[in-house]
């Protein structure tokens, strides 16, 4: 399902307790205290657990599960702080071994071998869609910094960073076709980033990188570079058949990570946990920065929202013309 289906029914579960006033969200250092940022729903059912601390805005699925086995700090969303943070509900058992807080909106539908706490309040969840959504158009409206280059060539595939701009962030621009020749097939990707550069930002246009083998990501990216964000700011889904090690903005796409796993953030509409999330070293997780005045794009409310928020508006109309008969 493709994630913006989602936010109807989401919208409705949020709006109430959050009132007139959003909270202010922090997207860099979200994206650098927490391992793994699923907007919608996760499935962890293939690996059961996550390194870093985890958040999910929607239901999170497991057969077990533990997360931030590496003792990473534990993040705070909005005003709750934990090493798992999710919206909905959680469906799974919850096995020891979890370096901190599990905070649960809604329920857990399962046992557990550790304290949780359900129904928690203040779990910003619209906010969070917001958050990423906006961040990730906004990126990508951002040009070429100077000195960045890719090689398409097979078995010479490669990124070089330049020397970024007056922040140190380096920014690149790929097509869609570029993408495909760069993302599929086998071998590796490698990195070349000068040591001035914070942040080396690779915005990624299209909207499929799922459906087969000709749009899959099966290249591999083995070496750990932690300032490193690819942004798939287009995509509805993303599907990594390889080793990963570079962060993830895809907040429209369901995101499938390979059985190889992938070490660094990764922010996702919906996800889908084929292998191990993560941090580098088991210390860190993204490490980049955004630009001061990270741009945001609005992102506007899905087409039937407003309808079904005004057909809400004719029921309650409804029902208080019969209460006065």
């Amino acid at each position: 399902m493709n994630f913006k289906t989602c936010l109807i029914g989401t919208a409705f579960a949020v709006l109430a307790p959050l009132g007139a006033s959003a909270a202010s969200l922090d997207a860099e250092a979200l994206m650098k205290s927490l391992n793994v940022i699923a907007l919608g729903d996760a499935d962890t059912s293939s690996v059961n657990h996550v390194e870093g601390p985890v958040y999910v805005g929607g239901n999170l699925t497991s057969g077990t599960f533990n997360a931030n086995t590496d003792g990473l700090a534990e993040a705070t969303v909005g005003g709750v702080t934990g090493a798992v943070i999710v919206g909905g509900d959680v469906n799974t058992h919850l096995n020891s071994g979890t370096n901190g807080a599990i905070q649960i909106g809604g329920s857990l539908n399962g046992t557990s071998d550790v304290s949780y706490n359900s129904g928690v309040s203040g779990i910003p969840v619209a906010d969070m869609v917001d958050t990423f959504t906006s961040l990730a158009a906004g990126l990508s409206t951002l040009g070429d910094t100077s000195g960045v280059t890719y090689n398409t060539a097979m078995n010479f595939k490669s990124f070089t960073s330049g020397s970024g701009n007056s922040e140190g962030i380096a920014i690149l621009n790929l097509s869609y076709a570029d993408a495909l020749s760069m993302f599929t097939g086998a071998g590796q990707i490698s990195f070349n980033i000068d040591a001035s550069v914070t942040s080396f930002i690779i915005n990624v246009a299209g909207t499929d990188f799922a459906s087969d083998w000709s749009t899959q990501v099966g290249m591999q990216v083995n070496s750990n570079v932690s300032n490193v964000l690819f942004n798939f700011y287009e995509a509805e889904g993303v599907t990594f058949t390889s080793t990963w090690n570079a962060s993830v903005l895809a907040p429209d796409a369901l995101v499938t990570t390979a059985p190889g796993g992938t070490n660094g953030t990764i922010v996702a509409g919906e996800l889908m946990l084929k292998g191990e999330v993560r941090p580098y070293g088991d210390t860190t997780v993204w490490t980049g920065t955004l630009p001061a005045a990270a741009p945001t794009t609005p992102v506007p409310l899905p087409a039937a929202l407003p309808l079904a928020l005004a057909g809400l508006g004719a029921l309650g109309l409804v029902a208080r013309r019969r209460r006065a008969a």
